[in-house]
């Protein structure tokens, strides 16, 4: 579906990928959590970020990968207009279904969504500059994590239990770079919301060249949102309250893999200067790793246990977004940092 979607929008595999892997994940946390091998609750949401500049295709990769979320959406649609507003107070497990796909979030709508009876949803921000404006820090950290909020809303508190967000935003170069100098920028780096984010610099990977058509050319009818449509009719029960997020736990090979991984990931810090100051990073890579591996699983081979193989895969991943969380985030070496220096040079010579 990555190849189809990346010659179908001419779009780099650096912003396709995470994408892709955020519309997945946003279908699996409806349905599913992760039992950790420490015996606690671990829900399946993702965040993503890809830092891509402007004509890069952004909101097209985006409206191809979260297509598959339309026909649970469309219900709500049809059935919300028809309500009599006199009537009681009707909520989205009354009817079923719910806007899911969320592109215009503030901090209110977002709780009142939930005090509504949504159980999950998806923040998708194509303009990553809305971030600094509209959501809170500390929110998102709990919504990560799947933590308990609790919300002064119109002279009421408002409890918030039980619900799942993925995160997917998408953000300019410079857009970035102003939310990183920023005061709040600062915060979202000391304080871990922007940790909790698999990174992507898709501006500083090369050039895209199609390879040809693939097997399907029409992401639009590709298998790939069937699978969405299965996972989002099982969120319907969950929604209406007639079953229970499924939980998924590890196979002895994939906690084996994930245990050395892990091992690996912490002693960057320590013996390579590259990776001072990444700690908040890599201490999270474990919990990235469970995350990608159940989302993975759950997604293409359901079952009750994440196979050794699939956590492979997701170690593969979450190396791969660390290295490019180092782009962004990592102190340059000395002969990079002469680099940097050398072309901002040439750029002013140019000026």
């Amino acid at each position: 579906f990555a190849q189809c979607v990346a010659n179908n929008a001419q779009a780099k595999y650096e912003l396709v990928g995470p994408v892709i892997l955020s519309a997945m994940s946003s279908a699996v946390h409806a349905v599913l959590d992760i039992q950790t091998p420490m015996h606690s609750i671990m829900p399946s949401s993702l965040n993503v970020c890809v830092v891509a500049g402007s004509g890069m295709r952004k909101s097209t990769v985006t409206g191809r990968a979260f297509h598959g979320f339309k026909d649970f959406e469309d219900r709500y649609a049809r059935i919300a207009p028809e309500l009599d507003p006199s009537e009681e107070r009707v909520t989205y497990s009354d009817l079923g279904s719910h806007p899911y796909i969320l592109e215009d979030a503030s901090e209110p709508g977002i709780v009142d969504h939930f005090a509504n009876g949504a159980k999950a949803a998806a923040i998708v921000m194509d303009e990553g500059g809305m971030l600094q404006a509209r959501l809170d820090n500390q929110r998102m950290c709990k919504r990560f994590d799947g933590a308990d909020l609790r919300v002064i809303r119109h002279r009421r508190t408002v409890l918030l239990r039980n619900t799942r967000t993925t995160f997917c935003m998408t953000v300019q170069d410079e857009v970035m770079d102003n939310l990183l100098k920023s005061k709040q920028g600062q915060m979202m780096v000391g304080s871990g919301a922007i940790p909790r984010m698999l990174i992507s610099y898709a501006t500083k990977a090369p050039a895209f060249f199609n390879l040809g058509a693939g097997e399907r050319s029409n992401p639009f009818e590709h298998p790939f949102h069937d699978r969405v449509r299965e996972l989002m009719t099982d969120y319907k029960d969950v929604l209406q309250g007639y079953a229970d997020r499924e939980q998924v736990t590890l196979s002895l090979q994939a906690q084996e893999c994930l245990r050395h991984a892990v091992s690996v990931w912490k002693s960057l810090p320590l013996g390579d200067e590259r990776w001072k100051g990444m700690e908040a990073f890599v201490h999270r890579a474990g919990e990235q790793a469970m995350r990608v591996a159940a989302v993975l699983q759950c997604f293409n081979d359901p079952l009750p246990t994440v196979q050794g193989v699939t956590m492979e895969a997701a170690v593969t991943l979450v190396d791969w977004h660390l290295e490019q969380a180092l782009i962004g985030f990592g102190e340059p070496s000395e002969d990079q940092l002469q680099l940097e220096l050398g072309a901002e040079l040439y750029r002013y010579i140019l000026k």
